[in-house]
């Protein structure tokens, strides 16, 4: 297990959502749920070319250019994979053990540093190309939906009637974020952050739906998706936009450092079943945090712990 596993547990909402398409709402009689139809769009513009694990892409953003003593720790960490894959000098002189995902990090030198952020960079603008097929055909339906094309409806995320939104539940520069996890905060329909609560669903109309898929199809070559491609700022905005808030991550980080403190003390046997280590930490988690994590997701992550393989990767 690396130290990224064990770091940067939280998954975006995107990903925990389109990874989990057993959790999608049924269609309605007449409604098409606005997943399937941005995969029912892509394939339209993109036919077999159409990426379907673009949805699925894991951002990754750039290290600060600049090293110093005020870099926050998270970016150092953030760089430590890389340093242990791609500089020598680093992996020899900070080592590999168990626990050193939970300890201070040993600080790259300034050189080190430059190849760590080449390297991030370069993955990033990777994810950035893989992810953006995605972006394009969520921009085209939520403009489609802004022109009115498309009619767009909600329902609550626990059933009841669809309700038909206006042209202008589409009228922000970000509404494709809308096709993240493709429901919405009715308190926060404008919040520029992919939802990830018990909010609505978003469907879109079947009948308007499949004939703006039919315009496109019938267009002479390809659609002219111009109009749509990122900009310089855009594309900075996007992968600057890490997730906001951490408790989650930073709460099982935490619990992992525990459970492997009392492993490498003797104080709790590796023999001990996973329904009580479990438990264990669920009452530390309790007694630790007004709201925290549940046994079942603490169980779920202990059992990749104790893997033979558990703590860093060893080259």
């Amino acid at each position: 297990m690396t130290i990224n596993a064990l770091m940067d547990d939280q998954i975006e909402p995107r990903i925990q959502f389109w990874s989990r398409r057993y959790f999608w709402p049924d269609d309605g009689p007449g409604q098409i749920f606005l997943a399937r139809a941005v995969e029912k769009l892509g394939a339209v513009i993109h036919g077999g070319d159409w990426p379907l694990a673009s949805p699925l892409t894991q951002l990754i953003w750039e290290l600060p250019e600049s090293l110093s003593l005020h870099t926050p720790i998270d970016e150092i960490w953030r760089a430590v994979p890389i340093l242990r894959e791609k500089c020598p000098t680093y992996r020899n002189r900070a080592g590999a053990t168990l626990l050193t995902g939970f300890m201070p990090p040993d600080f790259p030198t300034r050189d080190e540093w430059a190849i760590a952020v080449a390297e991030m960079k370069m993955r990033s603008d990777q994810a950035l190309s893989e992810y953006w097929p995605f972006i394009q055909i969520s921009r085209q339906l939520a403009q489609a939906c802004k022109a009115q094309e498309i009619t767009s409806l909600t329902r609550p995320s626990v059933g009841g009637e669809f309700i038909e939104q206006p042209w202008w539940f589409w009228n922000t520069e970000r509404a494709y974020v809308r096709c993240e996890t493709c429901r919405v905060d009715p308190a926060a329909p404008f919040s520029t952050q992919a939802f990830a609560g018990s909010g609505d669903w978003i469907f879109l109309d079947t009948v308007s739906f499949e004939r703006y898929c039919d315009k496109l199809a019938t267009l002479s070559g390809e659609p002219n998706v111009a109009e749509l491609t990122a900009s310089e700022t855009e594309i900075k905005a996007i992968k600057r936009s890490k997730p906001k808030g951490r408790k989650r991550g930073s709460q099982i980080d935490e619990l992992a450092g525990i459970y492997f403190s009392k492993i490498s003390s003797g104080e709790w046997s590796e023999e001990m079943s996973l329904r009580e280590t479990s438990k264990r930490l669920a009452d530390i988690a309790a007694e630790t945090w007004q709201d925290p994590l549940d046994e079942g997701y603490i169980r779920e992550k202990l059992t990749i712990w104790r893997q033979p393989r558990g703590g860093c990767e060893v080259e």
